[in-house]
């Protein structure tokens, strides 16, 4: 939770898989529009 230093990498990591996934999922959700 918050004023947790040791828990800023793992944060840090989630969010990038978290960017990843929502990068993809944009993607096929355009190719669905199209």
């Amino acid at each position: 939770g918050v004023g947790e230093p040791e828990n800023a990498p793992l944060v840090g990591n989630v969010r990038q898989d978290l960017t990843e996934w929502q990068v993809k999922h944009a993607n096929l959700m355009l190719s669905n529009v199209k």
